[in-house]
C-alpha cells in the first residue's frame, strides 16, 4: 500500500514486544487504508449520472479552453518580442552594410593613393621593399591620417580644410 493512502491512528500501548516498545503515555502508529476519494454513485439514477458526467465534461472543456487561450496569449507576446528583435537586427544589418560599403570605397581610394591594385592577389607582399615613390606616398598618407586623428578639424570645416587637402595629395 502507498503511504499516501494510509490513515494514521494513534493508540496508547502497554503490551508491545520489546523491540517495538513505546514508553507509556506515548503513541504508536498503525495504518489503515483511507476511505474512497470519490463517492460511489449507486444511489443516483442513470440520468443523474449522465448529467453529472456532462457537467464535469463542460467544466473540463472550459478549463482546457482557458489554458489554451492563456498559452496563445503567452505565445503572442513571444512572437511580438521576436518580431521587434528581427526589425532591430535588420536595421543594424543595413547600417553595417552601408558602413562596409563606405569602408570598401575608402579602401579603394587609399589603395589608389598608394599605387596598389584593388585585388589582393596583386598586392605587394609584406616584407618586399616598396619603390621610393610608393614609400613616400605611404609615409605622407600615414602622417596625414595621424594628424587628422590627433588634431580633429573644426566640424564646420570638415569637408574643405587641411585634413581633406592632406588626404588628396
Amino acid at each position: 500500500m502507498n503511504m499516501a493512502n494510509k490513515r494514521k491512528i494513534f493508540i496508547i500501548t502497554s503490551s508491545v514486544p520489546p523491540k517495538l516498545a513505546v514508553p507509556a503515555g506515548q503513541t504508536a502508529e498503525i495504518t489503515k487504508p483511507s476511505p474512497r476519494k470519490r463517492q460511489r454513485l449507486d444511489h443516483l439514477s442513470s440520468e443523474e449520472k449522465f448529467m453529472r458526467r456532462k457537467m464535469r465534461n463542460r467544466v473540463a472543456a472550459q478549463t482546457a479552453r482557458d489554458r489554451k487561450k492563456l498559452r496563445m496569449d503567452e505565445l503572442e507576446v513571444v512572437v511580438n518580442k521576436l518580431q521587434e528583435e528581427r526589425k532591430r537586427l535588420a536595421s543594424e544589418n543595413q547600417l553595417l552594410r552601408r558602413k562596409q560599403s563606405s569602408l570598401e570605397e575608402e579602401n579603394k581610394q587609399l589603395r589608389g593613393l598608394v599605387g596598389r591594385d584593388e585585388s589582393p592577389r596583386s598586392a605587394v607582399p609584406f616584407g618586399v621593399p616598396l619603390p621610393q615613390d610608393a614609400l613616400s606616398n605611404l609615409f605622407l598618407l600615414t602622417m596625414a591620417t595621424l594628424l587628422c586623428l590627433l588634431k580633429p578639424c573644426n566640424p564646420s570645416q570638415r569637408t574643405s580644410t587641411k585634413c581633406s587637402s592632406l588626404l588628396q595629395r
